[in-house]
């Protein structure tokens, strides 16, 4: 997918944008270690690791948008 010229957006699980790239926004969620992590699968887990410089987090809901 090709996204030159059109802006990053977050969508939720109804796929209705929550946020854009400027926003400032809070969320919930932490740091993780990726590797061995039930909710990554072993493929992935080393495609982040190979291609990605941590720290890694995951993200839960997006609580608020600030601006």
């Amino acid at each position: 997918m090709n996204y030159e010229g059109s802006p990053f957006q977050i969508l939720d699980e109804g796929s209705r944008v929550v946020a854009e790239v400027g926003d400032e926004i809070f969320v919930g969620g932490g740091v993780t270690p990726v590797k061995d992590v039930p909710a990554i699968d072993e493929a992935m887990q080393q495609e982040i690791l190979v291609n990605c410089e941590g720290p890694y987090w995951f993200v839960g809901d997006v609580v608020r948008r600030v601006n």
